[in-house]
């Protein structure tokens, strides 16, 4: 599991930044839907930085957009923020609020986060398994942060070229209670990036799914970009995402 967790990794570097363009569709149990816009920008680990993103959401009214800033480092919980549109306001994201809902979505602030290698510990093994047909394998990853709002997670990735397929998520309780699928993957120079991403939960019936509007990576972001000092006063002048 561990080696698999590893290559699925390696597969997914090879650049320095992104920005991306998503449409978020709420879906209620009896079918209503929401609709918002997200920028969401994204900083690779190197030797001198830490992983870090920014995702800005942005509702009907430009002057409400949210915006939630993630930096990640080895062997250390994530740091999280959010810009309050109502306050005007950076507050920090405690530990034990991370399994709350994202923009009222499925997703919570824990999903946000980055999959570090050492948030996890994982099975012994990863078993082969059919996934749509496809050759993949299946391991199982347990959250080492005692706050986790998961017991453990149930990862399915491609056998040739480690793509993430599917995750299930399990409380603590350990039932299971969302499901996160990403599909329509394509390539941007040598790397595949999924277009769709599914996360249903298996609780309330409700779903929320992201589609992949516009995707460019190495866009020389500059370093303020992740500065949380600055966070409050970019947020303050930022107009609508187109």
């Amino acid at each position: 599991g561990e080696e698999a967790s590893e290559a699925t990794k390696q597969v997914q570097k090879g650049y320095v930044d992104s920005i991306t363009s998503l449409k978020l569709e709420i879906f209620s149990a009896s079918g209503k839907k929401r609709t918002k816009k997200i920028l969401y920008k994204q900083r690779e680990k190197s030797p001198t930085v830490s992983e870090a993103s920014l995702t800005i959401f942005s509702p009907d009214k430009c002057s409400k957009s949210m915006a939630i800033l993630t930096i990640e480092t080895e062997n250390a919980q994530p740091k999280q923020w959010m810009f309050l549109p109502a306050l005007r306001k950076v507050r920090a994201i405690s530990v034990q609020s991370r399994g709350g809902s994202l923009a009222g979505s499925e997703f919570s602030y824990e999903d946000l986060a980055a999959n570090l290698f050492g948030d996890y510990r994982f099975s012994s093994d990863a078993g082969p398994t059919t996934y749509q047909g496809k050759k993949a394998l299946k391991y199982t990853r347990y959250p080492t942060d005692a706050d986790s709002y998961y017991s453990k997670q149930e990862v399915f990735i491609d056998a040739n070229t480690f793509i993430l397929y599917k995750i299930d998520f399990y409380d603590q309780k350990n039932e299971l209670c969302k499901t996160l699928t990403l599909e329509n993957y394509h390539q941007i120079g040598e790397l595949l990036r999924f277009q769709k991403a599914t996360m249903l939960n298996h609780l309330n019936k409700n779903r929320s799914v992201f589609h992949v509007t516009l995707d460019r990576i190495n866009t020389s972001l500059s370093p303020d970009t992740f500065e949380r000092e600055l966070l409050e006063k970019k947020m303050k002048q930022t107009r609508c995402i187109r």
